[in-house]
This record gives C-alpha cells, structure tokens and sequence, in this order.
C-alpha cells in the first residue's frame, strides 16, 4: 500500500524527533506516536459529527412585530369556509348539501346545480339556492335521479358587502 509520509514533531522543541516514515493517511496521535484509526471508529466520528451539525438549532428573528396589514392573507378575504358534499346511494337518492360561511359581509348566496351528464354534454337537472342576510348560507337536499347516467354537484358562493359582489367561488364535485 501506498501510505502517505508523515512528519510528526512533538512541541518540545528540543526532542525535534520524526515520529512515523509511512503512517496512514489518517491517523491519532498518541505520547508522540501515530496511530492509524480503524475504519468503524472514523464512520462513528462522521455520524457523531454530522447529528452535531444537524441538531445546532436556527431561530427566525422573532424580535419583529408584524403589522397586521402586512400579513399574508389567505386566498379568500371574506370566505371562510365554502364547501359541498354529494352522494348516491344504491337506490338513486341523490343528496347534496353545500355551505358557505363568511365573515364581515352583509350577505351570501349559495347556489346548488345538480348535473346530468347526457350526449357529451353536462346539463343542470335541478337546482337550489339560499340567500342569507347574515354570515351563513347552505341548502341540504335530496333529489331521485335516473340511473344510467354521470352526475355532479356544481356549487357557486356570493359574498356581498354593502350590496356589492366582493368574492365568489365555485365548487365541482367528483361525478
């Protein structure tokens, strides 16, 4: 093997000596001699090192106040929850249900499409809608449908603020 020449000197100046001519490339020193490590010792140091480095904590400055208008917003700034559920059972009962819920608004709307898929064409069956002078809307349902066909449930929500449309959404169900 091809080791690499060492020269190591102790600090005593005046026992200048050599300590090793062929030592392994990597090595302790011990008393004034090299000893060459064992490869399971250097992979026990390396994982020791590396759980040492990964485990220093980092901290974000938390010394800041954030403005309240300059936080993130959701994408939604008047909706906080717009959702629908749609299921049919094995005898045909189609039930649906959506609900909005909003907060600083004068109104909301929900309105419930129930959709027939016929001739490569979606087509609206039979629709709901609820209009609510306060924070919440939602229409519940249940609605016999042919079978045969695809199905779906495609929801639309208003937020109104002083009589005017601030935010609106819509919600597809699976078929």
């Amino acid at each position: 093997m091809n080791y690499l020449k060492l020269q190591i000197i102790s600090k005593d100046e005046k026992n200048l000596k050599k300590v090793s001519q062929n030592t392994s490339p990597i090595c302790y020193i011990s008393e004034g001699r090299c000893f060459r490590m064992n490869s399971l010792p250097k992979k026990i140091m390396f994982i020791c090192f590396m759980i040492l480095l990964l485990s220093i904590p980092s901290f974000a400055n938390s010394n800041e106040i954030i403005d309240s208008k300059e936080l993130i917003c959701p994408r939604f700034a008047y909706i906080n929850l717009f959702q629908n559920h749609f299921d049919i059972s094995d005898y045909g009962k189609a039930s649906i249900s959506v609900y909005l819920n909003a907060r600083d608004v004068d109104q909301v709307k929900v309105v419930a499409n129930l959709q027939q898929y016929r001739n490569g064409n979606w087509r609206t069956i039979k629709s709901w809608s609820a209009k609510s002078y306060k924070d919440s809307a939602g229409v519940e349902k249940n609605y016999y449908i042919s079978s045969g066909y695809l199905y779906r449930l495609k929801c639309y929500g208003y937020v109104y603020v002083n009589d005017r449309l601030v935010e609106m959404d819509r919600i597809t169900s699976k078929s």
